[in-house]
């Protein structure tokens, strides 16, 4: 019973810890030319344009973002 309730609260703690670190991050409100954004304030979102060699080649499998489900 000591425990489960040991690794209840060290379980917690990373998890509170973690909610606690993205609460905490800093966003800014821009985006690269083709990146998706999705969130809250999306139609306040700055695109800027990206600088060379900073674009992805869609058929580069090393490169290539792949969709997520």
């Amino acid at each position: 019973m000591v425990a489960l309730i040991y690794f209840f609260l060290i379980g917690m703690g990373v998890v509170l810890g973690a909610e606690l670190n993205a609460a905490l991050a800093e966003t800014d409100g821009t985006a690269l030319k083709g990146e998706v954004y999705t969130g809250p304030f999306q139609d306040e979102l700055e695109v800027e344009e990206p600088e060379p060699g900073e674009d992805i080649d869609p058929d580069d499998p090393e490169t290539a973002v792949l969709p997520t489900l």
